[in-house]
């Protein structure tokens, strides 16, 4: 867990920049400061610039991460959470391998591309997945009173992987495809459990076999961005595990006189398919903004004894310097 924590923190840092100077702008024309106009005739004195009104925005010396960043959702790192149901394929399933259900949580570092309408994204993804039980059998419990109670063997997955995914598409509709490539944990556990309250008895649940081996897949998606930050996903994706020697929980048959289970084995290629639904979250610095807006530009206007300067977007009114008159 503790490696998933910083994998994914790693991957949410990349392409992080500093604060950029429009975000700590406040006053463009301060006091005692001069500025020369090209359209002021050469020989006469500088304006001398009074700041009479301030751009609206948030003031910081540090940068602060925002959970949810209203930001352009094409560009940003996101985080996303999905809940998705698999189910085994040819001779996996053959083998009485039963589909089950989880949930993955995924990390994407920002678009490396940069435009609206294609993306490339690298980042990674850590999931967890019940496969399935076998059939309770009813067993006496090491208790005082031999109370009764039952066991069975739940089968588990897990999946750590690194993504390249291709985003493409305008507007809030995106279609993707994904690269994958990484470990596959089959794991079997065994669980006891009362059938009634007994007093100082717990259920347990113990790992009974496990096994490690490379997976690569491929995904197919399409993401829906309705609301600013947040996008609806969907998408398909087929997994294909190297061969290994994998027990499985339909076919084992409980031993009474060891009070465990001789776990059947088939030595085969695991294959499946998944069903994902969940949700991207744009993760972003709060102080970051579109790059329409990274760079303020001004536009000086002259009326009158006044010029008029243009306010970057996100700004509040614009700012007036006064001009003194040149007698000519």
């Amino acid at each position: 867990m503790t490696f998933l924590i910083l994998f994914f923190s790693s991957l949410l840092n990349i392409n992080n920049v500093a604060l950029n100077n429009a975000d700590k702008f406040n006053c463009a024309f301060e006091k005692n400061k001069y500025f020369i106009f090209s359209n002021i005739q050469s020989g006469q004195e500088p304006i001398k610039a009074t700041c009479n009104s301030t751009i609206n925005k948030k003031e910081t010396d540090e940068p602060s991460t925002s959970f949810i960043s209203g930001n352009s959702h094409y560009d940003c790192p996101t985080l996303g959470i999905h809940f998705h149901y698999l189910t085994p394929l040819n001779e996996y399933a053959n083998s009485g391998q039963m589909p089950g259900m989880g949930f993955d949580v995924e990390a994407y570092a920002r678009n490396l591309i940069s435009t609206s309408n294609f993306g490339f994204f690298f980042g990674g993804s850590g999931t967890i997945a019940w496969m399935g039980k076998s059939a309770k059998t009813n067993i006496i419990l090491n208790t005082p009173k031999s109370d009764p109670g039952r066991t069975y063997l739940q089968s588990n997955l897990g999946e750590l992987n690194v993504h390249g995914k291709i985003e493409m598409g305008s507007g809030d509709l995106k279609f993707y495809t994904s690269l994958f490539g990484g470990l596959n944990f089959h794991s079997i556990s065994q669980s006891i459990e009362s059938t009634k309250t007994v007093s100082g008895f717990e259920n347990s649940s113990n790992n009974v076999w496990s096994k490690v081996a490379w997976q690569y897949g491929l995904e197919l998606g399409l993401r829906y961005h309705f609301t600013p930050g947040v996008s609806l996903d969907l998408r398909g994706s087929y997994h294909e595990v190297d061969p290994l020697n994998l027990a499985n929980v339909k076919e084992s048959t409980y031993n009474t006189t060891s009070a465990k289970y001789d776990l059947n084995y088939n030595t085969l290629s695991p294959r499946n398919i998944s069903i994902k639904i969940g949700f991207l979250f744009c993760i972003e610095n709060e102080n970051c903004s579109n790059s329409q807006s990274m760079e303020p530009t001004y536009t000086p206007t002259r009326s009158r004894n006044r010029v008029n300067l243009g306010v970057p977007q996100g700004g509040s009114t614009p700012h007036q310097i006064k001009v003194p008159k040149v007698n000519n």
